[in-house]
């Protein structure tokens, strides 16, 4: 049923150098169901590929086994990494693509009038959610394969509730992350506050939370609107602003107070922020 072949254009729009394609054809019973599969493929994309999309009323779910590869959905870029899911609907305008790496991947394209609720869900910030690379959600959707080979008459029923416990996991997984979220971005802002003075690095921050980097930048980020480090300039630059206000403290002094040991980096950070010099700041307010 699936073989491995080369340069095959597929239904999902990707034109593999290798792939393991397993093409489906529900019939009006199966398209009853809450959901069901179209077609399921592993594909090992080249680098720099464009694939054209394919725009139908369907849903496309990917899941990244190694490699990298990008979407843009609603004019934002999201890189697709090793443990993420990506979900689509196909009625929607996006494309995927690979950058300088290849991207090997699982894909379905499938249906049904039980998908939207969840699909509201898993894409209400965005259409990439980290799952893991070893994750049970990630298990779920490779076994899938293994049932779609059968020819039993009831394995549509089966692969229908297989699939909406795919799905009804991957929302528990947003909800929980955009729960979590919440308490994370606290954590990290607190810390940044109490060690203003000190050296902080992306890498240390995400292993405070367990996390890895990738991921933490990409979480902070869709929760504040800029980077980690950028957050924690803006709240260097504000305490520099009080103590030039409400000290007598020398800008060397403040410069170390705020965590830059060159006080040269300090002042030239400052007017680029600011438009002005700390000591013409401090100047203008008294």
């Amino acid at each position: 049923m699936g073989k491995r072949r080369t340069m095959k254009k597929t239904n999902s729009g990707y034109d593999y150098d290798e792939w393991l394609y397993y093409p489906k054809f529900p019939g009006r019973q199966t398209k009853n169901l809450p959901a069901y599969v179209i077609e399921y493929g592993e594909g090992r994309e080249g680098k720099n590929k464009r694939p054209k999309m394919i725009f139908s009323s369907d849903y496309l779910l990917n899941y990244t086994i190694s490699g990298c590869g990008y979407i843009i959905n609603n004019g934002k870029e999201t890189a697709i990494t090793p443990g993420c899911m990506t979900l689509v609907d196909r009625s929607a305008e996006y494309n995927m693509y690979t950058g300088d790496s290849e991207w090997e991947h699982i894909w379905m394209v499938f249906g049904g009038d039980g998908v939207r609720g969840y699909y509201n869900i898993i894409t209400d910030r965005s259409n990439v959610l980290y799952v893991g690379k070893e994750s049970h959600s990630a298990k779920k959707f490779y076994d899938l394969r293994f049932y779609l080979e059968s020819e039993e008459f009831y394995m549509d029923v089966r692969n229908s509730s297989r699939m909406i416990s795919l799905l009804a996991e991957m929302a528990e997984a947003r909800l929980r992350e955009e729960s979590e979220e919440l308490t994370f971005v606290q954590n990290t802002i607190e810390y940044m506050q109490a060690h203003l003075d000190e050296k902080i690095s992306v890498e240390e921050l995400a292993k405070k939370e367990y996390m890895s980097k990738f991921h933490f930048l990409r979480m902070f980020k869709e929760s504040m609107g800029i980077s980690p480090y950028g957050y924690l300039i803006s709240l260097r630059m504000k305490r520099a602003r009080e103590l030039l206000r409400g000290s007598e403290k020398t800008v060397a002094e403040i410069s170390k107070e705020v965590g830059y040991g060159d006080e040269k980096s300090f002042i030239r950070k400052f007017k680029e922020e600011f438009g002005v010099t700390p000591m013409q700041y401090r100047n203008s307010v008294f």
